[in-house]
């Protein structure tokens, strides 16, 4: 286990390391930030290892809960959720 997400692209672009395993969105943008293009993440092939990637919140106040599952209920009919996901996967290189 790495101490800093950098480091698992670091090794795995180095050969140090034959896998890494992380959040892909963590992973290309360390790749961006560290080689300005020279390598991207088309050079990479993505594996799903789990059948969903879980990010949770936790909310101590029931309105902060509420109010956010709210705007992100509204975000993802409206379509702002996907194009800003789509939006990334460009600027990183991202082909999945």
């Amino acid at each position: 286990e790495m101490r800093q997400n950098s480091q698992i692209c670091e090794m795995v672009t180095s050969e140090k390391m034959d896998v890494g395993i992380e959040d892909p969105m963590v992973f290309f943008f360390d790749l961006k930030q560290m080689f300005k293009g020279e390598i991207s993440g088309s050079d990479f092939q993505i594996f799903p290892i789990f059948k969903e990637d879980y990010t949770l919140m936790g909310f101590k106040d029931p309105a902060a809960r509420d109010a956010f599952d709210a705007a992100l209920e509204t975000v993802k009919t409206n379509g702002t959720y996907e194009a800003v996901f789509k939006k990334y996967q460009e600027e990183l290189g991202i082909t999945w």
